[in-house]
């Protein structure tokens, strides 16, 4: 698994270096955390000011969170439930 987690690293940041492209460099790095660690499903969110939006998910029901916003502040949510949690279509973020 190491060898594989130090290649993921080596393809983000090359195309890193060739390319201004955000959403080519989130979707190798999501494709890499699904290959590395066998996970279903896999997401990215960027923080605006005291939301975490979601701009790009890869698995089952993936597509459904991408826009989906959630406050970040005082809502006791961590983003380490994820870990635990199955994703329902109709779950509201």
């Amino acid at each position: 698994m190491r060898r594989l987690e130090l290649n993921s690293i080596y393809e983000i940041s090359r195309l890193l270096i060739s390319t201004v492209e955000l959403d080519k460099v989130l979707e190798l790095i999501i494709n890499s955390l699904i290959i590395i660690y066998k996970i279903e499903l896999s997401f990215i969110g960027l923080r605006e000011g005291d939301k975490i939006k979601i701009i790009q998910a890869k698995g089952e029901y993936g597509q459904l969170l991408v826009g989906k916003v959630w406050s970040i502040v005082n809502s006791g949510f961590k983003l380490t439930h994820f870990q635990r949690l199955k994703i329902d279509p109709l779950w509201p973020l």
